[in-house]
């Protein structure tokens, strides 16, 4: 199946030209774009659909508590099934390293996403989260997880999986 990703804040203005594309069966899933509302730099416009969060400054790890994170998960849920998408593109932040402290955060908005979209009547829509890193930090990551579970890891047998199915050779492409 073909899928289209579209920005969450321009769902309403694009619903023909979405509406179009179901009917040849093309999947919709929009970006949250929350990882542009918690970068500095990079608060763009477009990401700022999201009614419960402060448009005046990038998004830290602070506004992501309990609370937070649930209004957020209700909020991109809601719209979702307003939308009648296929997925969604669970919200996520560029993990810089291992100790990043929006890995917690981002498991927690992607589970809270799926609760919500349970309980709001969006059972049938999937809840795709996505990995922003660079592929550096994906190896030392998997590295980490291979030592923690005990299970070996053949560095280069990662970087060849990965290498094949991206086409990344390089030590900084990104993988999502």
């Amino acid at each position: 199946m073909k899928r289209v990703v579209t920005e969450a804040s321009r769902l309403k203005v694009q619903a023909d030209f979405l509406q179009s594309l179901r009917s040849t069966a093309v999947e919709i899933a929009p970006d949250t774009r929350i990882a542009e509302l918690s970068e500095p730099g990079s608060h763009v416009e477009s990401a700022q659909w999201l009614r419960c969060v402060d448009n005046n400054r990038p998004m830290t790890p602070r506004d992501f508590d309990t609370d937070g994170i649930w209004r957020i998960a209700s909020e991109v849920a809601a719209l979702a099934i307003e939308n009648k998408v296929d997925a969604v593109l669970a919200p996520s932040h560029f993990i810089k390293d291992a100790q990043s402290s929006w890995w917690h955060i981002d498991l927690e908005l992607c589970t809270n996403l799926r609760r919500a979209l349970d309980q709001l009547g969006g059972k049938h829509i999937r809840n795709d989260y996505c990995l922003i890193t660079s592929y550096r930090t994906l190896l030392n990551l998997l590295e980490n997880l291979a030592q923690a579970t005990g299970r070996g890891l053949s560095r280069s047998l990662a970087l060849r999986e990965l290498s094949n199915r991206d086409g990344a050779e390089s030590g900084e492409s990104s993988v999502s």
